[in-house]
């Protein structure tokens, strides 16, 4: 009797265990509940509300969690499947908006000295390069001697001279110049002996254009002017001089300069012309010579000096320079040397000029 109770409360104990065991089973793991909500929520509904079981609402914390959970992207938006077929949630990781500073990063050395040391415009004040117009005037003396083995170009003149040039710049690059020299009270040699002096002026006009390069922008920058020019010499005498005759030569001239700043307010100047062709003819007075029947004639010319400039509308400047006219004569001469008495052919002069100038730049 007792054994059969026995038996009878083991069976009903095995019994309320297997429906235990089989309640606990039937329970569905809460994260596919998440994951079939993540789809489209009405056939998720549908397809659980169907059996024993109720959806709870999503937990909105859940959407933004960046927990990484493995699985594969697909094309239905938030879903992923792994390999054997089964939904798994994606992560979606939202960047972190990029964050302002109020104090700028610091700049490093090197970029402080490539700031530094990129050229700037010079101030107005200070640099020739804004003139519009500039004008020189500048007196000097002038040493001249005419070497030739011919009596009648054969001479040495000193005397005062004067000097005025203008530049008219249409930008800081072109310009247009015009320049004049002239000797004060000059005079050379009429007779063999030495006895007796006649007045005498020469003068040199210029016209033409310039070109001007800057190397940089600041105040130091260096500037080299290139010019051409219409050039024109003059040797002019009275009429009734016995053994002395007007000269001129004219043509082309080419020039370059170079203004090489030492300070702010000093600099050197450099420059060179030359004239490779020039018209050389002699003018008659009391007595009618000619040097020969043709002529080959050129010039060269050299100078240096220095400019010191206050500001940009005046400035001092000083100048000397040295030229050579070569003049060579094919055949002979017209009337016999005086010295001689001989008519000489193939005649030969040279006229070295040398002229030194102090003056004063106005510019606007």
């Amino acid at each position: 009797m007792r054994r059969k109770e026995g038996m009878r409360l083991r069976s009903l104990a095995f019994i309320l265990c297997l429906l235990l065991f089989t309640d606990a089973s039937a329970q569905l793991d809460p994260s596919s509940v998440l994951l079939l909500n993540r789809g489209n929520t009405n056939q998720g509904e549908s397809a659980i509300d169907s059996g024993r079981y109720t959806v709870r609402p999503r937990d909105q914390s859940r959407r933004d969690d960046p927990r990484p959970v493995s699985g594969r992207r697909t094309n239905r938006g938030d879903e992923a499947t792994d390999e054997g077929g089964e939904l798994s949630p994606v992560t979606i990781t939202i960047p972190d908006p990029p964050q302002v500073t109020e104090n700028p990063p610091p700049v490093s050395e090197d970029s402080k000295d490539a700031v530094e040391e990129r050229p700037s415009p010079p101030p107005r004040e200070l640099s020739r390069r804004y003139n519009l117009v500039e004008l020189s005037f500048a007196p000097g003396y002038l040493y001249s001697d005419s070497s030739s083995d011919y009596f009648y170009r054969s001479y040495t003149m000193s005397a005062p001279v004067l000097s005025v040039e203008a530049s008219v710049w249409m930008n800081p690059h072109f310009a247009l110049n015009g320049s004049f020299i002239s000797t004060l009270s000059g005079h050379v040699n009429d007779s063999l002996e030495g006895g007796r002096n006649i007045p005498a002026t020469q003068e040199w006009f210029t016209a033409g254009l310039r070109f001007r390069e800057f190397f940089g922008r600041d105040v130091f920058a260096s500037t080299v002017t290139f010019g051409i020019d219409y050039f024109d010499y003059k040797f002019r005498v009275p009429s009734d001089a016995q053994y002395r005759e007007g000269l001129s030569s004219v043509g082309a001239r080419v020039s370059l300069e170079a203004e090489v700043p030492v300070t702010v307010s000093r600099s050197w100047l450099f420059g060179v012309a030359f004239s490779p062709k020039l018209q050389h003819r002699e003018e008659a007075t009391e007595t009618d010579v000619r040097s020969g029947g043709g002529v080959d004639a050129n010039a060269v010319s050299i100078s240096i000096g220095g400019r010191l400039q206050f500001e940009r509308k005046n400035g001092i400047f000083w100048k000397l320079s040295h030229s050579v006219e070569k003049d060579l004569y094919s055949g002979e001469a017209s009337d016999d040397d005086p010295r001689t008495g001989e008519k000489p052919t193939g005649v030969s002069v040279t006229n070295s000029i040398t002229i030194f100038t102090f003056g004063y730049t106005w510019g606007n």
